[in-house]
C-alpha cells in the first residue's frame, strides 16, 4: 500500500512540473519577449565578384546571413526576397570581394631574412654565381 502512495506522489509531482514548465512556455510566446532575428545583410550596387570560374563572374546582389552566403544574383531579386528582412549595404560603386584565406604563407620567413644578404638567383634575387 505504501508502494502505490509513493507512485502516485511522484505522479502528482511530474504533472505539477509539467504545468509550472507550460506556464513558463507560455510567457515566453507572448508578444513581450522579443523574436529570433537573423542577421542577414544584403549587398548591392557596386563590383560584387563571386571569383567562380576561370573567368571573372560579376552579379548584382549577395545575401549574407550569419556569415555565410545565402543569396547570389540579380539586385531585383535580391530585393523581392529580402527587402525588409535583412539590412542593405550599399557599396556606392565600390568592389566586393570573397574573403581572401591563405593556406600557406612564408610571410614570417620573408621578414626574417629581410635584412640577411639577398643571394638568391634571378628573379629572385641577384645572385648569378656561387663567386
Amino acid at each position: 500500500m505504501k508502494k502505490i502512495y509513493f507512485i502516485l506522489t511522484l505522479i502528482l509531482i511530474s504533472l505539477s512540473s509539467c504545468k509550472e514548465n507550460s506556464k513558463q512556455l507560455e510567457n515566453t510566446n507572448s508578444t513581450d519577449s522579443k523574436p529570433y532575428e537573423l542577421n542577414q545583410t544584403l549587398y548591392h550596387g557596386g563590383d560584387i565578384l563571386t571569383m567562380e570560374g576561370d573567368t571573372p563572374n560579376y552579379v548584382e546582389a549577395v545575401v549574407v546571413r550569419e556569415g555565410r552566403l545565402v543569396f547570389v544574383g540579380t539586385k531585383k531579386d535580391a530585393l523581392n526576397r529580402f527587402k525588409g528582412k535583412a539590412k542593405e549595404v550599399n557599396l556606392e560603386g565600390k568592389t566586393l570581394l570573397p574573403a581572401f584565406m591563405d593556406a600557406h604563407s612564408h610571410y614570417i620567413n620573408s621578414l626574417l631574412v629581410a635584412n640577411q644578404c639577398q643571394l638568391y638567383a634571378p628573379p629572385s634575387g641577384p645572385g648569378k654565381d656561387v663567386e
